[in-house]
């Protein structure tokens, strides 16, 4: 019976033994005791991807309907992405709200190098039309490179008695209130753009917003309205045939497509000027290595003459950039235009 027992006992102890270690690292690990609540939680370290080991899908973002300058950018640099990157580059367009939708999208992604979005500069002062929009433009998104510019024209209808730029500004200071100008929606560059050259020449002409770019041109060549900004590769053919007439470039410089065409600063017009600049981005805190990786790839793309040529078809100026140079870009627009949203109290809510 003793030897029963003293079997017995070391069975046990011979168990114990076994399994306390486990049995003690689980309890520690599950712990809610004070010694456990006392240790710091320990964030898991961040490390930035290399450019070279980042793999899946390239998204590039579109915020608008394809065939637009934004889509058309978009789709030029694509393939050639992928042939560079060796990775599937796809475009995709999320319309609606004015490109909002797609930008919110861009701006909760995760900053791996696979979301990329081409934008606009009306994406620039969107947070200050807009009062349920989110993002903001300088800090939830990383610059990459500016891709393009698009110049306007300011045009009228032969019927309207101005032939240049001087004549039209000196008919309006004449008759405040009585001429128009065409845009294509409230808030729309068009719109701001000529609210800034109302306010820098001191003229004062009604403002007629329609659904869109078509419906606006369509009246000016019916001289239903006095004026209207256009973009120069729209407008040129109908200046040429003589169904319009350019008034000025709204830039500082001349453009290939109009080169006898002064621009606003000639008249000592300067901050009116409705470049529509176009650029790529990625979500806030995009690495280092990845955004100089991105960045000259999308600069190799943009200045090969293949790409160069088919947007300069479409009238649109590549230029790229640094990152902090259209970084700086985006920080100058909404310094620009703030003054004169908030002045003519534009809101699209």
């Amino acid at each position: 019976m003793l030897r029963f027992f003293c079997l017995q006992y070391l069975s046990v102890l011979i168990l114990v033994t076994v399994f306390y270690p486990s049995c003690n690292a689980e309890d520690t690990l599950g712990s809610k005791s004070s010694t456990a609540k006392s240790l710091p939680l320990l964030k898991p370290i961040e490390s930035s991807p290399s450019p070279s080991l980042v793999t899946g899908t390239i998204k590039i973002i579109v915020p608008y309907s394809p065939g637009t300058g934004i889509d058309l950018i978009a789709r030029s640099v694509a393939p050639e992405l992928t042939r560079i990157r060796k990775q599937s580059v796809i475009v995709e367009n999320y319309q609606g709200a004015s490109g909002n939708i797609g930008a919110m999208m861009v701006a909760k992604s995760l900053p791996d190098g696979l979301t990329l979005m081409v934008n606009a500069k009306t994406f620039s002062i969107a947070p200050m039309l807009y009062k349920n929009v989110t993002y903001d433009p300088v800090n939830d998104f990383t610059p990459i490179t500016l891709a393009a510019y698009g110049t306007s024209v300011l045009v009228t209808h032969p019927k309207s008695g101005f032939l240049d730029f001087r004549e039209f500004i000196q008919r309006a200071k004449a008759q405040p209130g009585v001429l128009t100008y065409a845009s294509a929606g409230l808030g729309t560059s068009q719109h701001i753009s000529m609210e800034l050259l109302k306010d820098i020449s001191k003229i004062d002409i009604l403002h007629v917003p329609y659904k869109g770019s078509a419906g606006a041109l369509n009246d000016l060549l019916g001289g239903q309205v006095s004026v209207s900004l256009v973009p120069v590769h729209v407008v040129m053919p109908h200046v040429n045939s003589g169904r319009l007439i350019a008034l000025a470039l709204a830039s500082s410089k001349r453009n290939p497509k109009g080169q006898t065409i002064p621009t606003f600063s000639e008249f000592g017009i300067d901050g009116a000027e409705a470049d529509i600049w176009y650029g790529f981005w990625g979500p806030k805190s995009l690495p280092v290595s990845m955004v100089k990786s991105l960045n000259n790839d999308l600069k190799s793309i943009l200045l090969s003459s293949q790409v160069k040529e088919a947007l300069e078809k479409q009238g649109l100026d590549v230029t790229t950039s640094s990152p902090e140079d259209l970084q700086n870009i985006v920080i100058k627009e909404i310094q620009n235009v703030s003054r004169i949203i908030d002045k003519n109290k534009i809101s699209l809510n």
